[in-house]
């Protein structure tokens, strides 16, 4: 060739300028860094997780929105399934509160259904999950105690 390099330091025939083979050489690090795409995990130059970058907002994220979304009809659902299936199996134990239990328990359970049908996130699926395990066993202890009746 006549002498012109390549982007890579290389001449157009596979040498360096001073005629000796081109080796494979790795990046420095501000190359690396710079080469990241959004999405990736960043990492210091130990391989050590950083911080992750901020989202551009001081306000603290809801855990349930674990994709970035704000989803208020499905977090609603979660919570008050996981809250009234609590509700439901703490109440399952206690014999003379066996209605309670029952109707706590049901409700629990339509919802918490209807909630996984529509839920957005797996944070919320687990949630929903914990809470359905819940009622069931409460509206269980409930109808084994007396059920619906009064």
């Amino acid at each position: 060739m006549d002498g012109h390099t390549t982007k890579d330091g290389t001449m157009g025939d596979g040498t360096m300028g001073d005629g000796t083979a081109r080796r494979h050489r790795r990046p420095a690090t501000a190359e690396v860094f710079s080469r990241r795409r959004v999405g990736t995990i960043p990492l210091s130059p130990h391989g050590i997780h950083e911080r992750w970058p901020s989202c551009g907002s001081d306000v603290p994220q809801n855990p349930l929105n674990s994709d970035g979304r704000r989803h208020p009809l499905e977090n609603g659902l979660t919570v008050f399934t996981l809250v009234v299936g609590l509700v439901s199996f703490a109440t399952g134990w206690v014999v003379s509160l066996h209605f309670v239990a029952s109707v706590t328990g049901i409700a629990a359970l339509l919802v918490g259904l209807y909630a996984q049908l529509i839920s957005a996130t797996r944070v919320e699926r687990m949630v929903i999950v914990t809470g359905l395990v819940a009622a069931f066993v409460g509206v269980s202890l409930g109808i084994a105690h007396g059920g619906f009746s009064l």
